[in-house]
């Protein structure tokens, strides 16, 4: 049974239409490593970083508001049938805790390393770093 699949699926590897549907997938990355929008993005986030860590909380918190309260703006010109079922409350609370945290950056910032979610995220973010400089 292992043969009779592994010759399937050579078969299909050596399809036109498996082809056509790996390329994009294949070149995509060196693509996107080129690109311009990728480019903007870099730089973008290098500027960011380079703010200190108060500025990058009240950045990120009011970015994340900004984008509840435009969401909240499109639902309301959705017809009921075409929304999603997370009640207008939600967003709400997405807002204010946005804002709660953009007007609270600076205790946020200054609060954070010694806080048991930093330590909870602290091997993730060095995984995330160590993958970075590998590259």
């Amino acid at each position: 049974m292992n043969d009779e699949l592994d010759r399937i699926a050579a078969l299909v590897e050596d399809s036109r239409l498996w082809r056509a549907a790996v390329r994009p997938l294949t070149v995509a990355p060196a693509a996107w490593q080129s690109s311009r929008t990728a480019q903007a993005c870099r730089s973008s986030v290098a500027r960011v970083s380079s703010w200190p860590q108060a500025q990058r909380v009240r950045f990120w918190a009011m970015t994340i508001g900004f984008a509840a309260a435009v969401h909240a703006a499109i639902l309301q010109v959705l017809p009921a049938y075409a929304r999603p079922g997370i009640p207008m409350w939600w967003i709400a609370l997405v807002i204010a805790a946005a804002m709660l945290t953009a007007v609270c950056a600076e205790a946020i910032a200054a609060a954070w390393p010694g806080s048991a979610m930093a330590r909870l995220t602290r091997p993730i973010a060095s995984h995330w770093s160590a993958g970075k400089k590998a590259r």
